[in-house]
């Protein structure tokens, strides 16, 4: 069945994808998917990728594997570190494969190190915290000197309500008078 949906998804896909990038998903998600692929094609619209990073499994877990893999390659000579660490995971699987097959046929070549069980650091949960019913005394006076301030701007508004119907009077006083001396 995964099979099945990984050859649908591979023919009808019209983004760029290669099959092993779809290895951690579900078979429900390649259902999805197949799902998605065919509305796209009978909507007729553009075909978008699907977002990689829902799929991906344990990430602390596969950048720790990443990290160790590059390190290995480094120590294998198969380039320098600033080059290595530039390289992108598929490329990184890729030439870590080549240096597997290399171990099995040449003994001489660099040994695997004996890694210590997975460390994978756990985020701590931040435990509920108890807030105070009542406000702090910084919040009570932000809230003072917020109504002062509304306070003010509503005393700024008449005057400037009183100046702009004072200037409005003057300019048709003007008006009506140079009508007046026109005539």
């Amino acid at each position: 069945m995964r099979n099945y949906y990984l050859e649908y998804i591979i023919a009808y896909k019209k983004y760029k994808a290669e099959k092993y990038q779809y290895k951690e998903w579900t078979i429900s998600k390649l259902q999805e998917e197949t799902v998605r692929i065919q509305k796209m094609i009978q909507d007729n619209v553009k075909q978008t990728l699907p977002v990689w990073a829902n799929y991906k499994k344990n990430v602390q877990e596969r950048t720790l594997k990443l990290k160790r893999m590059k390190e290995e390659l480094i120590t294998a000579d198969y380039g320098s570190r600033k080059q290595v660490t530039r390289w992108r995971e598929e490329k990184v699987f890729a030439t870590y494969k080549k240096l597997e097959e290399l171990r099995k046929r040449d003994p001489t070549a660099p040994k695997k190190p004996d890694y210590p069980e997975a460390v994978v650091p756990v985020k701590q949960q931040k435990l509920p915290i108890r807030r105070p019913t009542a406000p702090h005394a910084s919040i009570l006076y932000q809230r003072s000197k917020e109504k002062q301030m509304d306070e003010l701007t509503k005393e700024d508004k008449a005057q400037e309500d009183y100046i702009i119907k004072m200037v409005f009077q003057t300019f048709t006083e003007e008006k009506q008078d140079s009508a007046e001396s026109k005539l």
